[in-house]
């Protein structure tokens, strides 16, 4: 009989927390378990960790052992899957005496795995989304989480995998708004305490884009002349982004017309 949890007072465990390492050639499917979640507050020493191999309609479970036993790179095997391919992990922290669902990691990749794109590499990591993003039919969203920066997140009801962000399309329609709602958040919705982030953020558009004017300081107070200057350099950033990126070269397919005039 399968298991049944409580998913009350969950917690996430972010990608920056556990990662999965695929043992390359191993048969059948081999892999690590790198972690730091287990030092946190949140869980117990008597805690159950289990690790899935999932894909498209199959899945295996594998049990880890106890957090106050887990190191911090643990291995583990999936007999039923032959190799890692399509393949992803989700990661589960559960109380024993109540069946509790302490903390998930909904979806965890192959960190070894080129799986996003060069163009803001590493200073946006992009990440496939878990119930808690409360995308909606959005396609995309950026997430913030404090000290640790934004990341991009995409749909995992849309996209099964990685490769649509790779592709010119979502490079031309995403990536510079993604951009610009990074330096709005940073520059304008935080104005009152520059996140500890947005300092490479402004080294990427001076050294990468050539686009000096970045603010150097909160102001005392948001006036009118702080605002319009930020928003100019944002503008002034997203252009040189598009244009370092060649993004109007892009043809999008099915909403362009041929030279011709024909859909």
């Amino acid at each position: 009989m399968a298991n049944r949890f409580n998913f009350t007072g969950r917690k996430r465990i972010l990608e920056s927390q556990a990662k999965v390492h695929v043992v390359k050639d191993a048969k059948p499917l081999k892999v690590i378990l790198e972690q730091t979640f287990s030092s946190s507050r949140h869980y117990k020493p008597e805690d159950r960790v289990m690790l899935e191999a999932i894909r498209r309609t199959r899945r295996e479970r594998k049990e880890l052992g106890v957090i106050g036993d887990l190191q911090k790179e643990t291995t583990a095997e999936f007999p039923m899957f032959a190799d890692g391919n399509e393949a992803y992990y989700r990661l589960s922290v559960v109380d024993p005496a109540t069946n509790r669902l302490k903390g998930m990691a909904k979806r965890l990749k192959d960190a070894d795995r080129e799986q996003k794109p060069t163009d803001l590499d590493p200073i946006l990591p992009v990440a496939l989304s878990q119930d808690e993003d409360e995308l909606g039919s959005r396609f995309w969203m950026v997430r913030f989480t404090g000290s640790e920066g934004p990341t991009l997140v995409i749909s995992s009801r849309k996209f099964a995998s990685y490769e649509p962000v790779k592709s010119a399309e979502f490079r031309a329609f995403v990536w510079p708004e993604a951009l610009r709602q990074v330096l709005t958040y940073a520059y304008i919705h935080s104005w009152e305490s520059f996140p500890s982030w947005a300092e490479k953020w402004k080294t990427f558009a001076e050294q990468m884009l050539g686009e000096p004017g970045a603010p150097e300081a909160e102001p005392q107070s948001p006036d009118g002349e702080y605002m319009r200057k930020t928003a100019d350099w944002i503008d002034a950033v997203a252009r040189k982004f598009a244009s370092r990126f060649n993004l109007a070269s892009v043809t999008i397919k099915n909403l362009t017309k041929s030279e011709d005039g024909n859909v």
